[in-house]
């Protein structure tokens, strides 16, 4: 140092001229910082505000992501990276008197960004659970012999309609969404109306009941199963009377 110079300083001077040094202090106009590192004069901290600005980029970039829910991992990961490196050019510009502005504004889009990419990941998680339940509740054709549909009543509603109900079990060992398709026969034998109905998640080993209703207006004569493109006249079968209007 040379004689008479002025000692290096950690808080920024208010006077111009100033060198900012790596060692992390003020030095004086009349003197060199040692490290053979001599900035242009006026520096205001390079590496604090380059930091601010990667924080403040990467916020930015984190929250754009964010707001399309598919690119939620990328916004997590950019926001989390400029989180820290905001956080870090806030401690240097607090500790060395730097400007802290842009890293201020990179730690609250980060977060921001973190925010609306744990947004994005509950939006996709509904989306897997919707996509997986639409899989799994697929219907699957009662098979009148395996599952053992059984038609208990065959008769017509209080409005003519013809319907048909009964019970079935799932006879596989995992957890089934069945469909019954009844059709209702008239007197000459040919098919007048028919119905389907879903049982949604039957689980193994158990009986449910169903309930199908045709369509017209039709007195069937008997109520067949529809199975394997086939229709299976029941064993069991209820008498075809008219239900009783209401009141």
């Amino acid at each position: 140092m040379a004689v008479g110079a002025r000692p290096p300083q950690v808080e920024r001077p208010t006077e111009p001229g100033w060198w900012f040094a790596t060692d992390g202090r003020w030095w004086p106009p009349e003197t060199h910082p040692p490290g053979g590192f001599v900035p242009q004069q006026g520096y205001q901290g390079g590496g604090g505000n380059g930091m601010g600005v990667a924080a403040l980029v990467l916020g930015i970039l984190a929250v754009v992501f964010g707001l399309t829910w598919i690119l939620a991992v990328l916004a997590v990961i950019l926001a989390v990276i400029g989180l820290v490196l905001g956080l870090v050019a806030r401690g240097r510009a607090a500790r060395f008197g730097l400007p802290g502005g842009l890293a201020l504004a990179g730690v609250i889009l980060s977060i921001i960004g973190i925010v609306l990419g744990g947004y994005g990941f509950w939006l996709q998680n509904r989306v897997a659970t919707a996509v997986t339940d639409i899989f799994t509740h697929l219907p699957v054709d009662a098979d009148a012999t395996a599952n053992g549909v059984r038609v208990m009543h065959c008769n017509t509603t209080a409005n003519g309609t013809p319907r048909a109900d009964g019970t079935l079990v799932n006879n596989s060992s995992i957890k089934e969404t069945l469909r019954v398709t009844i059709r209702f026969v008239g007197s000459f034998g040919a098919e007048q109306s028919s119905g389907s109905a879903t049982i949604r998640d039957v689980e193994p080993g158990h009986t449910a009941d169903w309930s199908v209703t045709g369509y017209g207006d039709v007195a069937p004569v008997s109520c067949e199963i529809e199975s394997g493109g086939q229709a299976i006249l029941p064993s069991t079968t209820g008498p075809i009377q008219p239900v009783a209007p209401a009141g």
